[in-house]
Parts: structure tokens; C-alpha cells; sequence
């Protein structure tokens, strides 16, 4: 049975203009910031206009399930065996002879046992239900912390309001259908028996359903760099940030993708130089041995510990470079804020 919540839970946020081109500012700055190919001048030369603050629509889904499972779970023990073996020895003649011994071995088996039962619990869920983005959801919607409380709505803080796409038995039945790998998830972790487990089958039915409607801003601003447009989508709630470029491909500066590529190719520079070392003593070590080995020796590790600082010099020259675009682009990012 569903019981309607009789209220909005809306998403507080400051609708300032100054405000909102914060956030879109540390959104560009969140999405870029762990690729240093991105051109450096992106963020700081960037143009933002038009922006637009949406009220969408979601719904929270929450209430009970109860389930039944089976399953078979597996106790592992230890069982000894003998094999005969065949071992060498030498007789008294010097001579090397072969014959069979008996050898204790042991290996795992796993005692399988049917197993079933029935478990309850609760779950929460929610889902986008508008209908401005139901052809293109963008997917960090699955993964927004919307508030489970909030003020009384106010239309007047929005550009354009996203009309209810589905209705609450539609929203339910969609979350009946998401919940399941949950539920099952949440069903094995509470009964999971033994050192192994297989052939979980769970059904289970949703009960004491409830439901609410939650009002959650979103920012989509168009943004130009460089005579290209991009348009991003964006959170402007408070504890937040994030966004995403829904189709266009953001700018690679080709230079600093030269340069990384450059870097990761030199870390095998000490490798090429070890391996035809390695080959060519080796090769030698096979018709030289005693005295001379030593020194071929030597010369191989030394040979491969130039190839290891190698590697670990240049691995330690990508993450300067990544650190310093971040630095460039974390004070870009706060000039930006202070001129607005």
C-alpha cells in the first residue's frame, strides 16, 4: 500500500548570479582537473551566458521488503591422499636408480549443503521522474544526494520548472525493478553461510511504501571557448559539485598531450637500454663462466637498476606535471571567483 507524502522536499541553494557562475566554474574545474591533457586556457578564457536554473523533478521511494531465498553454501576441509612417487637415489655402485615411494598429499573439497530461508529489511531509492531530461537523463543523477528535507518551494528562484514526467504508481514500479540487485545483495550479505556460496535465489515483495516528490536545482549554462559552444549541466545545491559536458568533446591541447605522451614513453627508456645488455651477457655468460660471470652479473643488475630509476624518474616527472596543471588551473579557477 502506498501512502502519498503530502509535501515537496526542496533543494535550498543561493540563485545569485554570482553564485550560480560559481558553480559552474567548480564544476568545469571538478571534471577537468585530474586530466592534464585538457588546455590549460579553458577555464580561465571560458564564456558562460545563458544560464538557466531548473527545478527537476524527482521522487524518493522508500518502505520494506520481505524476502525468501535458497541457496547452497560450501564448507571447505582438508582431505589427505597417497600417491606414488617416483624418486632417484644413488647405489652403492654410484650408480642412479629410480623406484616408488608413497607420498602424503593434501586438497581442499567442498561439502555442498541446500540451504533456505527468509529475510526483511527496508530500502530507499531515488529517481528522476521529470520530463525535461527523460530523453537524455545525465547520469550523475543516480548519484545525487538530494535532500530528505527541505524548504517550502519557491518558484520564483527558477528559470523553468520540470513538469512531472511519470506518475507515483509509474516511479514505483521503476523502483521495484531498480531495487531488486539491492535487495539481493542485501539478502546474501545478512545470510551467507560457510567458506563459499552459490545458486542465490531471491523473491521478495515491497511493502509499507511510501513516497515523496523532491524539487532539486540544476544549472545548465552554454559556455564558449574558442568559437566552440558546450553546454553543461550542473548542481548549484551547496553540497555538490559536479557536472558533466553531455556531447561535445572538451578541448585537448595538443601540446601538453605531446608532452605526456613523450613522458610515458621515455619511462622505457632504461628498459631498451636492459634488455639487449641482458641478452648479449647472457649469451656470453652461456660459453664464459667462473670469474667472468661475476662481472656479467654485476653489469646485468646494474643494467637493471638503471632501468628501475629510469622508470620511477620519469613516473615521478607525469605526476609533477599533472600537479602543476592542477595548481595552474586551482589558481586560475580562484582569480576567476574573485573578479566575479
Amino acid at each position: 500500500m502506498s501512502k502519498k507524502i503530502n509535501y515537496e522536499i526542496v533543494g535550498n541553494f543561493d540563485d545569485s548570479q554570482k553564485n550560480v557562475h560559481i558553480k559552474c566554474l567548480n564544476s568545469i574545474h571538478s571534471i577537468i582537473y585530474s586530466n592534464d591533457n585538457i588546455d590549460i586556457d579553458f577555464l580561465k578564457k571560458i564564456i558562460i551566458k545563458n544560464k538557466k536554473i531548473i527545478s527537476c523533478s524527482f521522487y524518493w521511494v522508500w518502505g520494506d521488503y520481505k524476502a525468501k531465498w535458497s541457496a547452497s553454501f560450501g564448507y571447505d576441509r582438508e582431505v589427505h591422499y597417497t600417491v606414488w612417487e617416483q624418486v632417484s637415489y644413488t647405489g652403492s655402485d654410484h650408480k642412479t636408480y629410480y623406484k616408488k615411494e608413497p607420498v602424503t598429499k593434501t586438497k581442499i573439497v567442498t561439502d555442498w549443503k541446500p540451504a533456505n530461508g527468509s529475510d526483511d529489511g527496508d530500502f530507499k531509492e531515488h529517481c528522476y521522474s521529470g520530463s525535461f531530461f527523460e530523453k537524455d537523463t545525465p547520469i550523475f543523477f543516480e548519484t545525487l544526494n538530494l535532500p530528505v528535507e527541505g524548504d517550502k518551494f519557491d518558484s520564483k528562484k527558477y528559470d523553468l520548472i520540470d513538469e512531472y514526467f511519470y506518475t507515483e504508481n509509474q516511479i514505483i514500479s521503476r523502483v521495484n525493478s531498480a531495487v531488486g540487485g539491492k535487495i539481493q545483495n542485501q539478502v546474501i550479505n545478512n545470510n551467507a553461510q560457510g567458506d563459499r556460496h552459490k545458486d542465490w535465489r531471491v523473491n521478495y515483495n515491497l511493502s509499507n511504501i511510501k513516497t515523496a516528490k523532491v524539487s532539486f536545482p540544476i544549472a545548465v549554462s552554454d559556455l564558449e571557448f574558442n568559437k566552440k559552444k558546450y553546454k553543461l549541466i550542473y548542481t548549484v545545491d551547496e553540497k555538490n559539485i559536479t557536472g558533466i559536458f553531455p556531447h561535445q568533446e572538451l578541448p585537448i591541447s595538443l601540446t601538453q598531450e605531446k608532452e605526456s605522451e613523450q613522458l610515458h614513453l621515455s619511462r622505457y627508456k632504461g628498459i631498451y637500454l636492459f634488455l639487449p645488455v641482458f641478452l648479449l651477457f647472457f649469451n656470453v655468460s652461456i660459453q664464459n663462466r667462473g670469474i667472468a660471470g661475476i662481472g656479467i652479473g654485476w653489469t646485468v643488475f646494474l643494467s637493471l637498476l638503471y632501468a628501475c630509476y629510469v622508470w620511477l624518474y620519469y613516473k615521478q616527472l607525469i605526476a609533477d606535471k599533472l600537479k602543476l596543471y592542477q595548481d595552474t588551473i586551482s589558481k586560475i579557477l580562484s582569480e576567476r571567483i574573485d573578479k566575479l
